[in-house]
């Protein structure tokens, strides 16, 4: 048996809501999927611990079934206020209109994908090689120069700024 690659994917389903049509995808290709992914990665992650914001993932998981499963098109202004569009949202009869007619097979591949690649990177992040890691990039960071050090020591206004300092701890 050989396997042919068609376009055999799940009709997309049309809902009312409102008198408007708004068209529901069926499925999303796994690359549109992978790119959402690593948007939404990229916009939870808490630069100072590494870890990803809980909050934050559960706002853009939500914004993104919109923005992958459906038609409908979102001001650039409401996009860049992503807190407050999640409310409205969340909030609208819109919502749950929509969220019924989300395909639940593909939503759960979406979600555990992206749960998936946060337990995998904040696993790697909390390990001993993940930490040595952050240390290594951090001690590159401080562009440490024993030269340039040494300078500032044999400074005599630096020497004196160290000896007040010294005098003045006791």
């Amino acid at each position: 048996m050989t396997f042919e690659i068609t376009n055999n994917l799940p009709e997309d389903k049309i809902i009312t809501v409102d008198g408007q049509e708004i068209t529901v995808r069926q499925y999303v290709p796994i690359a549109e999927k992978l790119e959402a992914i690593q948007s939404i990665l990229s916009l939870c992650l808490n630069s100072e611990t590494g870890l990803y914001l809980p909050g934050h993932v559960t706002v853009f998981k939500y914004l993104y079934q919109f923005y992958l499963y459906t038609d409908i098109e979102f001001k650039p202004e409401d996009k860049d206020n992503p807190m407050a569009l999640y409310d409205a949202l969340y909030n609208s009869p819109l919502a749950a209109h929509v969220i019924a007619a989300l395909p639940i097979a593909d939503i759960s591949d979406f979600n555990v994908l992206l749960e998936d690649f946060i337990a995998q990177f904040e696993m790697y992040q909390t390990s001993a090689y993940g930490i040595l890691d952050s240390l290594s990039k951090d001690y590159k960071n401080l562009n440490f120069d024993i030269d340039e050090l040494q300078k500032k020591l044999t400074n005599k206004e630096n020497i004196k700024l160290v000896d007040e300092i010294v005098t003045k701890l006791g």
